[in-house]
C-alpha cells in the first residue's frame, strides 16, 4: 500500500496482512471502503461505521465520551452514565477481538440465507449488531 493509499484509507492499518472476507475471500485491504466488524466475545457491543477501528491515540476523556456515544446509539438518548462505577470491561474497546467482514457481502449473505448469525462462530447476531450493519 503506497502512502496516498494509508492517507485515503486510513483504517487499512488496523487489517492485518492477507485478511480476507470470509464470505468472498476477497482480500480486505482491497476494497475502498472499511470493513464491517463484530465483536468476537461477550459483551457483544455493536460496532458502528464510525467506531471502528479503535482510535489509537485518543485520551481517557476521549474514550468515555465515545463509550457513551455508543452506548447512546444503542440504548437510545436517555442512557443513565454513572462514572464512577462504570464497569470498564463492558465499555472499552481496547484489546477487544473483532471478525472483519466486506459489510456489503454480509449483509447480503445474512439476508439470502435468513440466518443472522456471526459466520465465523455461528453465534446469533445481536439487535444492535444488526442495526450497525444497517447503517454501515
Amino acid at each position: 500500500t503506497s502512502v496516498n493509499e494509508m492517507k485515503v484509507c486510513p483504517w487499512r492499518k488496523h487489517i492485518p496482512e492477507h485478511t480476507v472476507d470470509p464470505i468472498s475471500l476477497e482480500l480486505l485491504t482491497e476494497i475502498s471502503y472499511p470493513p464491517f466488524a463484530l465483536v468476537v466475545d461477550k459483551p457483544y457491543t455493536p460496532m458502528y461505521p464510525e467506531t471502528w477501528p479503535p482510535s489509537d491515540n485518543s485520551s481517557v476523556d476521549d474514550n468515555e465520551d465515545r463509550e457513551l456515544a455508543i452506548l447512546k446509539q444503542q440504548w437510545g438518548e436517555g442512557v443513565a452514565v454513572k462514572s464512577e462505577e462504570k464497569d470498564d470491561n463492558i465499555l472499552s474497546l481496547s484489546g477487544r477481538n473483532f471478525n472483519l467482514f466486506d459489510g456489503r457481502i454480509l449483509a447480503f449473505y445474512l439476508v439470502s440465507t435468513q440466518q443472522y448469525i456471526d459466520p465465523y462462530n455461528r453465534r446469533d447476531l445481536t439487535r444492535g449488531e444488526l442495526e450497525a450493519l444497517d447503517d454501515y
